[in-house]
């Protein structure tokens, strides 16, 4: 009766579930705003499971809530309820979030006071579990530990809160990222999930993608540009301006001829099923040729795909065989989410975690690093001339 009440009186309008049926304490609490659409799966003493559909969304998504026992023989039920859910979720095909306390370490450096390196029976048992449901931890800001014991004497800390995703739910929200916070009254980080990162846009490098060169119109295209540009100046000069006025040459026909490259191969493959259609109806020669010629395209733009998404994934060791794209495809939201900056910390011992902060941190560093007052030694430095190889290297490339 007490929760009705606290409900009301501090998110009104608000709806919940918990699992007092499977404990007197109510262990697990869900609640959420009436404008997102919530459908409980299962419940049990460790776990809710629901399905989620966020306001302004098409797609239902699976969200599994944890609260793991204090003992190994309790956990053991928990991570065979996970791997039912995966079983569950094999035919719905939905992204799935589980996030909580799972009062287990996943790695020995998630304990503070470790002993040893060796993965014991509670560890191998959770890890199993995260391989039999494909699950793995969300990139996450925050914290390693998550928990500490409060001991004075010996205090301890270990990494028991942690967000896990399965692969549909990093294609689905790429950006997302979890969010450890402090403990403030409790002695466990307050998790939090970040769906979408700020809108501001940032100018990304540029980069060369190797697939270019498979067009038989890049290299004339780069000829053609190379010997048109008038360029005035030393050998290394010319290579380095004439390099730098190529940049948009490639990118105009990269855009021109691979801009959506995932759409243009999936458009590419319905023409070529539709003059397939064709051809078995009519086998005459346009129509043999037209269908030739479709496969040829598709082909083009679907190694040029594999290859653009292999180099930005960098798994060189696969060998060649059937297409790997989607593998690569998930390797490339992999490596953006390990690389990505999550805060950084001034001198002055303050947090940027916005991206303007950031950015305007990073600009007043090196502005200062670089444009400070220079050391006469190095300025009294006698240069060391170039070799005349070097000069002749360069002068053919200039030319």
């Amino acid at each position: 009766m007490k929760c009705n009440k606290l409900i009301s009186q501090t998110l009104p309008g608000w709806l919940y579930e918990s699992n007092y049926e499977f404990s007197e304490l109510g262990k697990i609490w869900v609640v959420w705003h009436p404008s997102v659409k919530v459908v409980i799966i299962k419940k049990s003493l460790q776990m809710i499971t629901c399905e989620v559909l966020l306001p302004d969304a098409s797609n239902w998504i699976l969200v599994s809530v944890v609260y793991a026992a204090n003992t190994e023989d309790l956990r053991l039920n928990l991570w065979q309820e996970i791997e039912e859910v995966s079983v569950y979720n094999c035919n719905r095909q939905a992204p799935w979030i589980v996030l909580g306390d799972f009062n287990q370490t996943r790695h020995p450096t998630e304990h503070s006071t470790a002993a040893s390196q060796n993965v014991d029976r509670k560890t191998r048992a959770f890890r199993e579990c995260l391989i039999a449901a494909e699950l793995d931890d969300l990139n996450y800001r925050g914290n390693l530990y998550t928990w500490w014991n409060k001991n004075l004497v010996k205090p301890v800390a270990k990494k028991l809160d942690r967000i896990l995703v399965n692969e549909l739910w990093e294609e689905a929200f790429p950006s997302a990222y979890g969010l450890f916070g402090e403990p403030d009254f409790s002695d466990h980080a307050a998790c939090s999930v970040i769906l979408e990162l700020d809108s501001q846009k940032r100018k990304s490098p540029f980069k060369f993608y190797n697939f270019l060169l498979q067009n038989e119109e890049f290299l004339p295209m780069i000829c053609y540009h190379w010997f048109s540009f008038n360029v005035v100046g030393s050998a290394m000069f010319r290579l380095a301006r004439k390099l730098k006025l190529l940049k948009k040459e490639i990118r105009a026909f990269s855009r021109k001829n691979y801009s959506g490259i995932e759409m243009r191969v999936k458009e590419a493959h319905e023409v070529l099923i539709s003059q397939q259609a064709e051809t078995l109806a009519d086998p005459t020669p346009v129509n043999a040729a037209l269908e030739l010629e479709a496969q040829r395209k598709w082909l083009l733009l679907v190694k040029a795909e594999e290859k653009f998404f292999l180099q930005r994934s960098r798994v060189l060791w696969l060998v060649n065989g059937d297409c790997n794209t989607a593998y690569f495809h998930r390797m490339v939201n992999s490596r953006k989410a390990t690389n990505d900056i999550h805060y950084l910390i001034t001198s002055e011992g303050e947090r940027l975690e916005s991206q303007s902060g950031m950015m305007n941190h990073c600009i007043d560093y090196f502005s200062e690093l670089l444009g400070g007052p220079c050391d006469p030694q190095i300025m009294d430095t006698p240069r060391v001339p170039f070799q005349s190889e070097t000069l002749d290297f360069l002068s053919c490339l200039g030319n």
